[in-house]
């Protein structure tokens, strides 16, 4: 871990800032490997900067190959006023497989629809902005995304939410939706 915060307590009436205050950076960064778990990225480039003064870390240009695609970010996350921590981002995303996508981030949480489910290749442009409180408890009301999505070659296997279309089309054909 590069930068760790120490442990918050809500009853410290002496909080002041969430993001620490005694450093500054401003950093290159080029890694021709990243691994974070199951997440593996090659040719991973960065310009972060973080300012004390504003309690901002902002990333302008992070780029990498991951996914059997590409990967481009650029993002900010500062801390407000009242203490709340803001994040916005901007991705995009260029012909990432959607089945690694699900392998690595182990299926995103969910059991909905699994790795083994989906196919395909995605391209996209993402915007999100969010925030959390000192504690980092997300207020959930402050999600925002917009997203435009492509998605190439797409398949669903086996999918068992396609089955109850099966009064209308042969349970064979909704084995594998291309």
């Amino acid at each position: 871990e590069i930068l760790e915060i120490s442990n918050l307590n809500d009853d410290d009436d002496n909080f002041t800032t969430v993001l620490p205050s005694w450093v500054y950076a401003n950093l290159d960064i080029h890694a021709n490997t990243f691994i974070n778990e199951d997440f593996k990225a090659k040719n991973l480039s960065a310009k972060i900067q973080y300012n004390n003064n504003d309690l901002k870390l902002e990333c302008s240009e992070l780029k990498m190959e991951a996914l059997k695609g590409s990967i481009t970010s650029s993002f900010m996350y500062y801390e407000n006023k009242i203490n709340d921590l803001i994040l916005k981002s901007n991705i995009s995303l260029n012909k990432v497989d959607i089945q690694e996508s699900f392998i690595s981030f182990k299926n995103f949480g969910q059991t909905f629809i699994k790795e083994n489910n989906i196919k395909g290749l995605t391209t996209a442009n993402i915007y999100l902005q969010s925030m959390w409180d000192k504690n980092y408890k997300i207020y959930s009301e402050s999600i925002n995304m917009n997203a435009q999505i492509k998605i190439e070659d797409g398949e669903l296997i086996e999918f068992e939410p396609m089955y109850n279309l099966s009064n209308y089309v042969s349970l064979e054909e909704l084995k594998e939706i291309k």
